[in-house]
């Protein structure tokens, strides 16, 4: 996909642009453990619960996309589809929309990713994930309104000049892990499996101005009073900032699946490049990503990959000996950065680290300051509550 702004933009708490009911509820044993949901379409003049005849899912409307939204210029297009910047009629918050030609019945293998992406996109909500507000299907055609993500992907940006020739800082690198590993332990603790893991499906969505924690401008309410609170907590101890913060979102969920406790998996799929020696040996779990996090954490510090070669095969046989090959840059870098990629990318993938372990390693916790702890009174966070029930006409 071009770079540039591409699908997702600022996280929102309005409700889509057409009107949806939503439920959690778990739909068999197996997923009763996990977050489950749900999609109930309601025509309010049939009560009709409207299924995609192609995909056999829930689409959250059955009109038309440019009744509800103004959809503006191609941001980009690739061999699945193309992304469009888009305006909500109702309230003109922006969005993107990701349009998908339905693939033929024949072509099982698209339409299972396609199932997979909106199936997994439905039911996680997280600050590091890509939002997905609702789904359209019409003229042989999938629109996914998206959050808008306006900088690109990482791999785009690490390419750039931006990024140097020997990777961010530890201190930058250690606010995109926090932010990537923070979404990758709310996948699996809600039993998703990403296996597609990659700068390439992270994309970036930069503020506009530099944080701030000055109060002079805000609202004298009890909800201008929290935003101050809260900007004053989400600053570091020693005031370092960084351009990265709160800016990633995981993206691409065509490979990710649901599953079981010890359950493995026996398909090789993902980026080579990515792969852990398990993924190759098509006998894996969801461990997979932790190896896919280290990859990513390597690179974010060095501008490489951990094992190149000439050929597929080439780096296949060199993920195959677990050995991890370190370039001139990290000869620079701290010897606890090459600890943290050692406990991402260890060979055995029952002795490697939880992302729950990696969130609580010591070079993160050294790099990133622990925040500013606050106390809000239970009336502020009844109006809070209050606040985010409102729908998007009372706001």
């Amino acid at each position: 996909m071009a770079g540039g702004e591409q699908f997702a933009s600022m996280r929102s708490i309005s409700e889509p642009a057409s009107l949806t009911t939503t439920s959690r509820t778990p739909t068999s044993s197996q997923t009763a453990r996990r977050p489950a949901r749900t999609t109930i379409i309601v025509d309010f003049e049939a009560d009709q619960v409207v299924n995609s005849v192609a995909l056999g899912i829930n689409i959250d409307n059955p009109g038309d996309i440019n009744d509800f939204y103004r959809i503006g210029k191609k941001l980009g297009e690739g061999n699945f589809g193309s992304v469009a910047k888009a305006a909500v009629k109702a309230t003109g918050a922006v969005r993107a929309i990701k349009t998908i030609p339905i693939p033929p019945t024949k072509d099982e293998r698209r339409l299972d990713f396609l199932r997979h992406e909106i199936k997994i996109s439905k039911m996680v909500d997280h600050p590091s994930i890509i939002k997905l507000f609702e789904v359209f299907e019409n003229n042989k055609k999938l629109h996914l309104v998206l959050e808008l993500c306006r900088n690109g992907d990482l791999w785009e940006y690490m390419k750039s000049s931006s990024a140097g020739s020997s990777g961010l800082s530890e201190f930058d690198s250690a606010v995109v892990m926090q932010q990537l590993l923070r979404g990758v332990h709310y996948m699996h603790r809600s039993f998703i499996c990403h296996r597609d893991l990659k700068a390439q499906n992270m994309l970036l969505t930069f503020k506009s101005k530099p944080p701030t924690t000055s109060t002079k401008s805000q609202p004298k309410t009890s909800l201008g009073k929290v935003a101050a609170l809260l900007a004053t907590a989400t600053s570091t101890a020693d005031n370092k900032e960084s351009p990265f913060e709160n800016s990633i979102r995981i993206t691409d969920f065509g490979l990710s699946c649901n599953f079981n406790h010890g359950e493995k998996f026996y398909r090789s799929c993902g980026t080579t490049s990515h792969k852990s020696p398990q993924v190759l040996d098509k006998k894996y779990d969801h461990m997979c990503d932790i190896w896919a996090c280290g990859v990513i954490f390597y690179h974010l510090m060095s501008c490489q990959l951990p094992f190149t070669a000439e050929d597929d095969e080439g780096m296949k046989k060199h993920i195959g000996t677990g050995k991890i090959q370190w370039c001139d840059s990290w000869t620079k870098r701290s010897s606890e950065a090459m600890g943290f990629v050692r406990e991402l990318m260890k060979y055995d993938d029952r002795a490697r680290i939880s992302a729950a372990q990696a969130l609580q390693h010591r070079w993160l916790k050294k790099r990133i300051p622990a925040r500013k702890k606050i106390n809000i009174k239970e009336p502020v966070l009844q109006s809070l509550r209050g606040f985010r029930k409102l729908n998007k006409f009372k706001k």
